[in-house]
């Protein structure tokens, strides 16, 4: 955790064994562009102080797996293609959720192989089957959970 909640300000441990970042993905926002919602360099250069912050700690401890989250999209722009790219319903969540993983990493194995019929953007997330502890949270805070079935799947893959 960290103490003030800024990863800009955190110094890790040294005893690190990997490293899970997702920097919010609002700098790096299709969606955002798509409304006209802000200067778009601005939001790069603002998202791209946390994203920095994500590989400094990377590079202070040297983890033997690490691994950075975020929407495909514009990141690529400054990281490149993504190592491994996945959608929540490939882990059997019912949504779908496009996401790119960077960094050094086992890729974890998709467990469905076919698209189920029905399954819509975020549908979990926004719709009256919401777990409990999710209702107190807002849509962007919803949104920014990590697919339950993906987080178990990346866990087994880098124990």
């Amino acid at each position: 955790t960290l103490p003030d909640n800024d990863v800009r300000t955190y110094v890790p441990p040294s005893n690190v064994y990997g490293v899970l970042a997702a920097p919010p993905c609002d700098e790096f926002s299709q969606a955002k562009r798509f409304h006209g919602k802000g200067n778009y360099i601005h939001n790069f250069i603002k998202g791209m102080e946390t994203v920095n912050a994500c590989m400094r700690i990377v590079l202070q401890c040297q983890p033997v797996f690490w691994a950075l989250e975020n929407p495909v999209r514009y990141l690529n722009r400054f990281l490149g293609e993504p190592n491994y790219i996945f959608d929540a319903w490939e882990f059997g969540d019912s949504y779908q959720k496009v996401t790119g993983l960077w960094g050094n990493f086992n890729p974890p194995i998709k467990t469905v192989t076919q698209k189920p019929e029905g399954i819509k953007k975020f549908s979990l997330l926004l719709n009256d089957e919401i777990h409990p502890e999710y209702l107190p949270m807002n849509r962007k805070e919803r949104r920014a959970i990590t697919p339950i079935g993906f987080a178990e799947a990346f866990k087994s893959a880098n124990p």
